[in-house]
């Protein structure tokens, strides 16, 4: 059984996949700016709260997205396992 990584099942797309795909990049895309903000647009240039917002913003965003896929997974684990017994 060959998947790919947006398919839950063979010929089964997954939406939370998808979403945390662009959960991901969205997350990553708002860090750079703040990155490219912080360190090029400003006077004075501090680096260690930079880094610090930067991290933050990209924990704070991933995080619920991290959640719904493990949740997710965990109940499509628990179908398969359920699935297998009957």
């Amino acid at each position: 059984m060959n998947t790919k990584y947006l398919e839950a099942s063979q010929g089964n797309k997954s939406g939370t996949r998808l979403m945390v795909v662009i959960g991901i990049c969205g997350a990553f895309l708002l860090t750079i700016l703040v990155i490219i903000s912080g360190l090029f647009l400003q006077e004075e240039t501090e680096v260690v709260a930079v880094a610090t917002a930067a991290g933050a913003l990209f924990t704070t965003i991933i995080s619920p997205f991290l959640l719904l896929f493990g949740h997710n997974k965990r109940q499509e684990v628990k179908q398969n396992l359920e699935g297998g017994r009957q």
